[in-house]
């Protein structure tokens, strides 16, 4: 955003007084984040949730690993509808 791109300078006032308030002010319910103890620190409050690892991938029966297919490979169709200008069965 920028004048010179025509954007209106109120606009451009409104965004700079919002981004001011964020780091001039501690409103409730946030909580500043600088370093890897402050993030433990919320989880142990329960203000932030693990969450649990990656599922590891797709092993067939076989010895050799697998990737597990793509979502779009795995979904199927519910109903087929008919080709254009063909009635329901």
């Amino acid at each position: 955003m920028d004048t010179r791109d025509g954007d209106p300078g109120p606009l451009l006032d409104e965004v700079a007084s919002a981004v001011d308030f964020w780091f001039n002010s501690t409103p409730s319910g946030l909580h500043r984040v600088s370093s890897l103890s402050d993030v433990e620190q919320l989880v142990k409050e329960g203000i932030l949730a693990e969450v649990a690892p990656p599922r590891p991938p797709f092993r067939s029966r076989g010895p050799e690993v697998k990737t597990r297919p793509p979502l779009k490979d795995r979904l199927r169709p519910l109903i087929a509808l008919p080709a254009p200008g063909r009635p329901w069965q």
